[in-house]
Parts: C-alpha cells; structure tokens; sequence
C-alpha cells in the first residue's frame, strides 16, 4: 500500500502508473476508460437490435479520447433518435454533472439523454421531464390508447 501512495504523491507520474482512486481500489485511467467504452458499445449493439432500420454504420461509438456526444449517429439516425447520448459506467455517478456535460453537447434540436450502469446492472436512463412526456404521448398515439 506504501507504493500505491508514494505513485499517487508523485508529481511526475508515467502512463503505466496513472491513476485514480475509486473507493479503496485503485483503477487506472486505461481501465476506466475501457469500462465506459463497453457500456457504451452495449448501448449501441441495443439500439440497433431494436431499431432495424439502422445499419451499422448508423450509429458509432466515439473513442474516449474525443470531446462530445458518446454515440456519434448519422442523420438517419438522428431521425429516428432525436438525441444526444452521454453514457456512464460507474458505480457512483454523479448524475447533475452528467446531464450538465450531455446538455453541453447539443448543437442541434436534439434531446440530451444520460444512459447510466454499474457493474453487473442493468442500463437506466435519465432525460428531462418534457422529453418523456413527449415520448409517452407519442407511444399512446401510435397504440390509440
């Protein structure tokens, strides 16, 4: 444990070494990273599962390293998912600053959407209250009810 706090009190840390700590165990950034990637494809292979108008190419997910949205959709896409997704995988979110970076995103009409797991859960979404009402509106329209 020495040597965990002696690389965390350093100030010329390497790749290898850099980290974070995530309650008492430490992760490194490469680990994290891969860990929001993961959630991030599992988001996609699901929207294209359930939406077979859209191929592959439809919707892409960005590399960690880039800024903006997770999920990069072509326009097709956007027309069928007005949104713009911000995925997290962590086991204690902070969900404010998780809309606020989504809603940082959008340049367009489109609805900033936060789709969060943790480690063996399921996938939940949080969004504004307007965006569902509207997709419960449209959902009744479509069934008649």
């Amino acid at each position: 444990m020495a040597f965990w706090k002696e690389v965390l009190n350093s100030r010329k840390q390497s790749q290898k070494t850099r980290c974070r700590i995530h309650r008492v165990w430490l992760v490194k950034t490469a680990s994290a990273k891969a860990k929001g990637r993961r959630a991030a494809k599992e988001l996609r292979n699901s929207l294209l599962f359930h939406f077979s108008s859209l191929a592959q190419d439809d919707i892409r997910v960005t590399p960690s390293s880039v800024t903006g949205e997770d999920l990069l959709l072509s326009p097709k896409a956007q027309e069928v998912l007005p949104f713009v997704f911000e995925v997290k995988n962590q086991e204690r979110l902070n969900i404010w600053s998780a809309i606020q970076q989504a809603q940082g995103h959008i340049s367009d009409k489109r609805a900033p959407l936060v789709v969060f797991t943790r480690n063996r859960d399921r996938m939940f979404v949080a969004c504004e209250w307007n965006v569902f009402l509207t997709l419960l509106a449209r959902r009744d329209h479509v069934h008649g009810a």
